[in-house]
């Protein structure tokens, strides 16, 4: 039996148990359970259909399907603003009359159909295998929403085992075990990579161009994805890094975004991207109103424009900062209207303080960065990288490669109780903070000293 719904909680509440992954976005929230089959679980608002069940519940954004066979030229009309009215009633009714949407072809592609002319409709009308055509907006009652503020399990058909789950502001994605990825919510700007905008997807879909990827997720009018080290972006033109101003169509289908180095790592915001490249470099793009972009002073060592209001990025923008010359930018993530780096000194020694810190391997060979765009080229190659292949810091980073590498916690026999690693029963000093094995007594201890 479901509790009340209460309109607001300090207390945390456990929901699910042997969960592997969890994902957030706006206002919703997916879980894997790991199994065979792996299970997904998703709550909160599905008003865009990011939920991903089946039958849409709580959606009240809605599509009718009408098989092509059906639908006489008789039941097509042209629009004033442009493109087609279908009588979804059939020729009957002569009334339901509703916006042309989508074409779906015999090969089970779907193609933007808003603009289409009545001439050019006739013409292809017996090529295509259905129409899809808007529904009115539905009101939905509030006890329908709120039943969904419990996990729901996606029913996953014809979709091979998950094996992780992410997700924008209003979109939730699924990766599978063999590469494949399925997306569902908020389509409008094109958000799902599907090939047309729509309204919402109220249940996965498979998303063709990304297979592959490592992660996904954006913000709430465009979408990214990390696949091999490139970063491909899609939905709005100017927040997709691929150098179109306001006003440009949006982008329907995966592009990837050119003159970026190799990227180890990927965030989003709600209007802004942040990549960190292999060699330490942060690269951001898109809304910068609030300073989410770090991009004034546009180049530290001439902070002339400091004092200047930011702007947008519509390409990738390699941050300069003081504070980051010296330093590998491993991880950046963004909010509404900030960012935040998680940078390294390169410093090895610093490990024995974080163990499970995910520095980049040093290279023998030169992978300096590639520019990105205009802003990048006189740039050069990143100090950074120059840094981190010095023989001295291969050496270095070959003397902790075991002391980053603990035993498996599949294997493991103990556990430090000073910092939580698991080692091999082997093992009787921990590699971390050297602390010993528990149980050992003080006689034992001090024969090994």
């Amino acid at each position: 039996k479901q509790d009340p719904v209460l309109e607001k909680t300090a207390e945390p509440a456990m929901v699910l148990e042997s969960c592997s992954q969890i994902a957030s976005g706006a206002n919703h929230t997916l879980a894997l359970q790991p199994g065979t089959p792996a299970r997904v679980f998703a709550w909160g608002s599905n008003s865009t259909g990011q939920l991903g069940l089946r039958g849409g519940p709580a959606c009240g954004l809605e599509e009718q399907l009408l098989p092509a066979t059906a639908v006489s030229p008789a039941m097509l009309r042209a629009r004033q603003d442009g493109g087609c009215d279908v009588d979804a009633g059939g020729e009957a009714s002569q009334g339901s009359w509703r916006r042309l949407l989508r074409l779906c072809e015999s090969s089970g592609q779907e193609r933007d159909a808003t603009s289409t002319q009545l001439a050019d409709l006739l013409q292809s009308l017996p090529r295509m295998q259905a129409l899809v055509v808007e529904v009115p907006e539905r009101e939905v009652p509030k006890a329908e929403k709120q039943r969904l503020l419990m996990p729901q399990e996606m029913v996953l058909e014809g979709a091979g085992s998950v094996v992780g789950v992410h997700a924008s502001a209003e979109c939730s994605f699924l990766r599978e075990e063999g590469g494949s990825v399925r997306g569902c919510g908020l389509n409008g700007d094109g958000q799902l990579g599907l090939g047309f905008a729509s309204m919402a997807v109220r249940e996965p879909r498979l998303m063709p161009g990304v297979a592959g990827a490592s992660w996904l997720g954006g913000g709430l009018h465009f979408t990214a994805a990390l696949v091999d080290g490139k970063v491909l972006t899609w939905g709005r033109a100017e927040e997709s890094g691929q150098g179109l101003p306001p006003g440009s169509a949006p982008i329907l289908e995966p592009r990837t975004v050119t003159g970026l180095p190799e990227i180890r790592s990927l965030r989003a915001g709600e209007h802004h991207m942040l990549a960190c490249s292999k060699a330490g470099d942060l690269f951001t793009w898109g809304c910068g109103l609030t300073h989410q972009l770090g991009n004034r002073p546009r180049d530290s060592a001439a902070p002339g424009d400091a004092g200047e209001d930011p702007e947008d990025e519509y390409r990738p923008y390699r941050m300069s900062s003081k504070q980051l010359e010296s330093r590998f930018v491993l991880l950046a993530d963004g909010g509404a209207q900030h960012s935040a780096e998680l940078a390294w000194s390169g410093d090895y020694g610093q490990l024995r303080a974080a163990p499970a810190l995910d520095v980049p391997e040093p290279a023998a060979e030169d992978t300096k960065a590639e520019p990105a765009g205009e802003e990048t080229k006189a740039e050069g190659s990143s100090p950074k990288r120059q840094k981190l292949e010095t023989a001295e810091v291969v050496a270095q980073a070959e003397s902790v490669a075991e002391f980053l590498a603990p035993v498996a916690v599949g294997n493991a026999d103990w556990r430090c109780d000073t910092c939580a690693l698991r080692w091999d029963m082997t093992v009787i000093k921990c590699k971390a903070c050297e602390s010993f094995r528990p149980g050992l007594s003080e006689e034992d201890i001090a024969a090994m000293k």
